[in-house]
């Protein structure tokens, strides 16, 4: 029984370290800028200094842990095993996928470093959210079920709308009234509290639409792992003993309009255009670069790898998705008066290029 355990423990065990030592150094740094503050309140009249220094000092640390955790996994190659309880599965191909995902993260990590740090943009609680994205996101690759995969999606978007309300990026000095602040003050502050309205609605309904499929899925099939999914599914196409062929339509169809609803991808992107007003270009930045990437890293391995034998299913309405957001998105790319909402535009035709060439392929 204890090799077991430990057999379920051991492959997880970096990932569970790193996030450990991330949440005590965390705790411990805090702790130590309040005492500072507190014992130096007649001396320091500007903490600025101290922000400063914690912050860079935690991003040294995030590069620090990100890249013992990429050894760490890089000499586990030649492992290709299923682990905490048969829920995760490791193997080469997700081994170099979880490699790329941590590089591009410290070379983010790298980029905030000289950028946010030097001209003391966000908070501690900024760094620290970054960091706990880049540990939690590798986990989605190595998802062996539809539910592990939702269940570590949720946590990511939790830690994205963590990362949103930590991202104050305007100052105002604390004897300034209402009255006094300018017209640029007031539209930030706007911007900011739409970015946590329309996030947290957004995370919200689409966790409700997935969940609902995930249920049924479970209810008709009896599990949600790749392979038994596939094989059930290949069975039913057959003698259609499970489910009819227009249920499992309907019900594919909820998944995957939770899934671009999450993402964000036209003709139901609105909401992405005020998260992109509301958040610095440092935050645009990584929400475009390392969370859209590895969604739809891991995306195309859905399709491509965990449910080939549902390509029915979602062929039909992602393709008449795809033109009804193109058509969209034209009319607007080129009436856009704002910078980043000219970047969530562009983010939005990216993803729907990704799409038309995964669905190509197919």
């Amino acid at each position: 029984m204890l090799n077991f355990y430990v057999f379920n423990f051991i492959n997880l065990l970096p990932f569970l370290l790193v996030f450990g030592l991330c949440w005590i150094f965390f705790i411990k740094n805090n702790f130590f800028y309040i005492r500072v503050n507190a014992t130096n309140a007649d001396v320091l009249k500007n903490s600025k200094v101290i922000k400063k220094f914690h912050s860079k000092l935690l991003v040294n640390y995030s590069l620090l842990v990100l890249v013992m955790l990429m050894l760490s996994i890089f000499f586990l190659k030649g492992i290709s095993d299923s682990f905490w309880w048969n829920h995760l599965y490791l193997t080469n191909f997700n081994q170099n996928l979880i490699i790329f995902i941590l590089l591009l993260s410290i070379l983010i990590h790298l980029i905030v470093l000289n950028i946010n740090v030097n001209n003391n943009i966000n908070s501690i609680d900024y760094y620290f959210s970054i960091l706990n994205i880049s540990v939690v996101i590798p986990f989605i690759f190595l998802s062996n079920s539809l539910y592990n995969f939702i269940f570590i999606l949720e946590m990511i978007s939790i830690l994205i709308f963590y990362k949103f309300s930590v991202s104050k990026f305007w100052y105002r000095h604390p004897n300034d009234s209402w009255n006094k602040r300018n017209l640029l003050d007031r539209l930030v502050s706007r911007f900011y509290l739409n970015v946590l309205f329309y996030q947290y609605w957004v995370n919200f309904f689409s966790s409700v639409l997935i969940i609902i499929s995930i249920l049924n899925i479970m209810y008709i099939y009896g599990s949600t792992e790749w392979v038994f999914l596939n094989f059930i599914n290949k069975i039913n196409n057959n003698i259609s003993y499970f489910n009819s062929i227009e249920f499992s339509f309907i019900l594919w169809t909820i998944m995957f309009f939770g899934l671009f609803f999450k993402i964000g991808v036209s003709p139901i992107h609105l909401f992405k255009i005020e998260i992109y007003k509301g958040i610095p270009f440092i935050s645009i930045f990584f929400y475009t670069t390392f969370y859209f990437t590895a969604y739809f890293v891991f995306f195309s391995i859905l399709i491509y790898q965990h449910i080939t034998n549902f390509k029915s299913f979602f062929i039909l309405p992602t393709t008449i998705f795809i033109i009804i957001g193109i058509i969209y998105i034209i009319s607007l790319l080129f009436d856009t008066n704002f910078t980043k909402a000219f970047f969530a535009y562009s983010t939005i035709a990216n993803s729907l290029s990704f799409l038309c060439l995964l669905l190509s392929a197919l």
